[in-house]
């Protein structure tokens, strides 16, 4: 059995495809090994990371039961990019710290989310690839402190979550890689078919 990981008394995030006006119909629905759903992974994972859960965005006909540390919020923005995701969170005002992840992925583990809690809680941290020329904004740690760096950018003329990241100083935290396939997103059964026999899981340990 693995050994519980203390709780980090902050939020987690998990962002969805759906919004006001173009809700979520089947994006968190695709079935996993197990039948359950991608984004009932993930949030098996942010609970037993996190003190609170978000779920931001519109998760058409998922229920999350009677977990009372799980919340849901509205997406914010008129623009569905990852950037206006982020701004949502952080301007929110339920934390000062949290930590991110988009509901497409659901090989994120306990040990990995617990690594990007680690470090000077004034920067974003992520996760960087191991042969270095890239990086997975998703899963983050990402302060509320940067919210006017993340408007900044949201209201410029290249409203990319990459250009915010390259303004903030990150904390890069290493991955090697074997576990890269944990941060990949899974939009469809073959896809998961296909991780499945290159990582050669057919589940993932929490």
């Amino acid at each position: 059995m693995n050994e519980p990981f203390p709780l980090w008394l902050h939020t987690g995030a998990i962002l969805t495809a759906g919004h006001r006006s173009a809700p979520a119909r089947s994006a968190e629905r695709v079935p996993m090994w197990d039948r359950k759903t991608r984004v009932e992974h993930v949030l098996r994972a942010f609970l037993r990371v996190c003190q609170n859960v978000v779920i931001v965005g519109e998760c058409t006909d998922l229920d999350f039961g009677s977990e009372q540390r799980v919340q849901t919020i509205e997406f914010s923005g008129s623009n569905p990019n990852p950037l206006a995701w982020l701004d949502t969170v952080l301007s929110g005002g339920r934390d000062t710290q949290y930590l991110v992840a988009t509901c497409d992925q659901p090989f994120l583990t306990v040990p990995l989310l617990s690594r990007l809690t680690e470090g000077r809680p004034e920067s974003p941290h992520l996760f960087m690839i191991p042969r270095g020329t890239s990086f997975h904004p998703f899963p983050g740690y990402y302060p509320a402190s940067i919210l006017p760096s993340v408007e900044r950018v949201l209201s410029s003329d290249k409203p990319d979550i990459r250009e915010l990241i390259h303004q903030v100083t990150p904390l890069w935290v290493p991955l090697s890689e074997r576990e890269e396939y944990h941060l990949l997103s899974i939009n469809s059964p073959d896809q998961l078919g296909r991780l499945q026999r290159l990582s050669g899981n057919n589940t993932v340990s929490y």
